[in-house]
This record gives structure tokens, sequence and C-alpha cells, in this order.
């Protein structure tokens, strides 16, 4: 097995290795995974596993260019994250606002058909010409 093939099994084993336990840790910890496999590449190509996976010959000023944009690409990155985890956290709010009102009409209802039926318990839906039937159908109008 050549040491380009080996470091990279290296590679894949390490990074295995860190998702495994991060994933132990956290299921959900999508940031963490990411970040872990971010490094693991990096690793990678710096020779961390054994001979670096890429060898680069690049003169100053091409160096310089690939600096400045892996920086701008970095800033980018990091700015689309930030704005993607307020979107999230402004979305789990507004869900929050909708499960409470949703669950303070189930209760409001219930709270009108309770009183529907304890008016029925005591004849005074019956002797007005209400219905307590469940099927939503228009109560009969009185008859003056």
């Amino acid at each position: 097995m050549s040491e380009e093939v080996n470091a990279e099994k290296l590679a894949e084993k390490a990074l295995r290795a860190r998702l495994h336990l991060i994933r132990q840790i956290d299921p959900g910890d999508d940031i963490g995974a990411n970040h872990a496999t971010a490094r693991n590449v990096l690793h990678e190509e710096l020779g961390q596993f054994g001979t670096p996976s890429m060898s680069y010959a690049l003169d100053d000023r091409t160096r310089d260019i690939l600096l400045v944009h892996a920086r701008q690409d970095a800033a980018w990155a990091a700015l689309n994250a930030k704005t993607a985890v307020g979107h999230d956290l402004e979305l789990k709010r507004l869900l929050k606002l909708a499960i409470l009102l949703l669950s303070a009409c189930t209760a409001f209802l219930a709270g009108l058909h309770g009183r529907a039926q304890a008016l029925d318990l005591w004849g005074i839906n019956s002797s007005l010409g209400l219905s307590t039937d469940s099927s939503f159908a228009p109560a009969p109008m009185l008859q003056s």
C-alpha cells in the first residue's frame, strides 16, 4: 500500500472516530461534525496523517491571492451560518407562539364545550332549544 493511500485511510479513520464521538455526545451536533470534517481536511492536506495529500507549487502572489479569497470565503460562510442560526431561532420562536395560541384556543373551546354540557345537565340548554351535539350543527333559532 502506498504511503499516500495509507495517509488517506488514516485520515478517514480519524474522521470516523471523531464523528462517532461527537454523535455519542450530541447526536444533533451538525456544527461540531462540520467543524471536525473541515479540520480533518486541513490536517490531511498539511500531512498530519502521513505525506501531504496535495503539493502546491505556488508563487507568492498567487498564494497571497488564494489566502485573501480563502479569508473572504470563510467570512462569508461564517456570516451565512450566523444568518441561518438567526432565522432558525426566529422560526422556533414563531412555532412556540403558534403552539401556545393553538393550546389556548383548544382550552377555550374545551371550556365552552364543558359549559354547554353543564348547562345541558341542568336542563338549561334544552329549555332554550340549544343542543350540545358535537356535530357542530347550528342551534335552532328561538321563536318569539
